[in-house]
């Protein structure tokens, strides 16, 4: 299959140099062969024979407007044939050449009627999101699957699979909205598949099915109330209890009470070095805790990836597709240690399953609950879950802290602990990778410890201050410090300029 240009030279007629000359587009498939007038002629000088996005060269003095129209008129075709083929159709010469030519009759139409949305989608979800190419991380592509089934349904139920483009507007996204709370689905996931229908909205305007330019996708009817939801991290004397947990490990003969599972590492002359599978995953929390790190990034470590020089993980995020630098610190220096031992700077520092593949997020996530569980992690958590205004059956009910952990609950210890530690929050953000403020200030809340704190402000008035003031704080080097993470792109310019005014005030 192909599709090319060439110049249209009608038998007997003779062409100097200087006559105007059609162009044509065409289409070959199969041995068959058809085409298509482009309405624009060109110079048999000017012409530049095999360019197919260029083809008119740059001594014709309208070179670029005949470019442009001949290259629209390729990706007219071009889509036609991918949408025959998003509907499993084969696209022969003959049904290509129908579909376009009933094409501009579909044109003339008030409502743009040519490109049916679920149409498109399929052509998105199988180009786009399925494309290995472009390198969309697995949990990116499996949450895609899910929200599609959400879009596939409304698209198909509510509109009959009859839904165009430019009829997209507040009123069609209100039938997103009701479809969820009918399902009875929370905020966050009607969010979700709402956001990436926006992306495909936004990337199926870019690739020219529509112009529709008047939808808005947000909605306060699914707005969650962040205040009445805690965050999930743990306390350090969580940390230290989850530390210090020793009848989990191999090393014990006690460890079979809890479990028989076990990972074997491979490390170098073949040795080998065994785990349990609730002492890797307490581990490997801990390690997620003193570093801020996602699971899927954790889990890819190799030892390598530790500067022994500047004493830090360089981490690639997959998720933002960026890299961050984190320094060790005494929690995360011992599991390194014992972990990496006797290992290749290429190997992974965490093991992998028997089968060689990265230990599964869900198993961990399970193993982790018992963990919480032994250690006696039973602070009460209340996250009610909502579907527009209504509460999703009982989750309104306090659970215990072991119950409601997950891998993601490393990221906000880490953060936590930095504001603890009174470490600024821009340069939390720079080893978290976040840019956002916003985004950043949903990872954290205020405790009872917190609250407690609040009593040693103006301790000015007595005589013997419990805050210290800013008189001993080293402006310059501070000045330097988040000009080179603004420098290395680590925070925002926004971010950047906010800390800065916030410095200079302590002159």
């Amino acid at each position: 299959m192909s599709l090319y240009f060439s110049l249209h030279k009608r038998g007997g007629v003779n062409h100097s140099k200087n006559s105007e000359i059609p162009i044509r587009l065409n289409y070959y498939y199969k041995g068959h062969k058809i085409g298509f007038s482009t309405d624009v002629s060109v110079k048999q000088k000017d012409w530049n024979e095999g360019d197919s996005n260029n083809p008119v060269k740059t001594t014709d003095e309208n070179h670029v407007s005949k470019n442009s129209t001949l290259r629209g008129l390729k990706r007219d075709v071009e889509k036609e044939i991918d949408l025959i083929r998003v509907g499993e159709k084969e696209p022969l010469t003959k049904t290509v050449k129908d579909r376009f030519s009933n094409r501009k009759l579909r044109e003339v139409k008030e409502v743009n009627y040519e490109y049916p949305v679920v149409e498109v989608f399929r052509k998105y979800l199988k180009d786009v999101i399925e494309n290995s190419t472009n390198q969309f991380s697995i949990n990116h592509v499996r949450s895609y699957r899910s929200t599609s089934k959400h879009i596939f349904t409304i698209l198909k139920n509510i509109f009959d699979d009859r839904l165009y483009f430019d009829q997209i507007d507040g009123d069609v996204m209100n039938e997103f909205i009701s479809y969820g709370i009918r399902k009875k689905l929370s905020n966050s996931t009607i969010q979700k598949f709402i956001g990436h229908f926006r992306t495909f909205f936004n990337w199926s305007k870019e690739k020219g099915y529509h112009n529709n330019v008047s939808v808005k996708f947000y909605s306060k009817k699914i707005k969650d109330d962040l205040s009445e939801k805690d965050v999930v991290y743990l306390y350090r004397n969580e940390v230290k209890k989850l530390f210090e947990l020793d009848e989990i490990n191999y090393s014990n003969p006690e460890h079979k009470k809890h479990s028989t599972e076990y990972l074997v590492d491979f490390l170098k002359d073949n040795e080998k070095r065994i785990y349990t599978n609730l002492e890797f995953c307490r581990d490997l929390l801990l390690f997620e805790c003193g570093l801020g790190t996602r699971y899927g990034d954790t889990i890819k470590l190799k030892v390598e990836h530790f500067d022994f020089t500047r004493k830090e993980f360089k981490i690639y995020m997959e998720k933002t597709n960026r890299t961050v630098r984190v320094p060790i610190n005494e929690m995360t220096d011992k599991i390194f240690r014992k972990y990496s031992k006797d290992k290749t700077k290429d190997d992974y520092i965490f093991p992998k399953t028997l089968n060689g593949n990265f230990y599964p997020n869900q198993k961990f996530n399970n193993h982790i609950k018992l963990i919480g569980e032994l250690c006696n992690l039973n602070r009460l958590i209340h996250r009610p879950l909502r579907s527009g205004k209504n509460i999703i059956g009982d989750t309104d009910k306090s659970k215990r802290l072991y119950e409601v952990i997950s891998s993601h609950v490393g990221r906000r210890t880490f953060i936590k602990e930095g504001i603890i530690n009174k470490i600024e929050p821009y340069v939390i953000m720079s080893m978290v990778g976040h840019r956002s403020l916003r985004v950043f200030e949903r990872y954290f809340s205020m405790n009872d410890e917190d609250r407690k704190v609040s009593s040693t402000l103006f301790g000015f008035v007595s005589e013997n201050p419990k805050v210290q003031t800013s008189q001993n704080i080293d402006v310059r080097n501070r000045l330097i410090e988040i000009k080179s993470l603004f420098d290395e792109g680590l925070i925002d310019e926004d971010v950047y300029k906010e800390k800065e005014k916030e410095i200079l005030k302590l002159l």
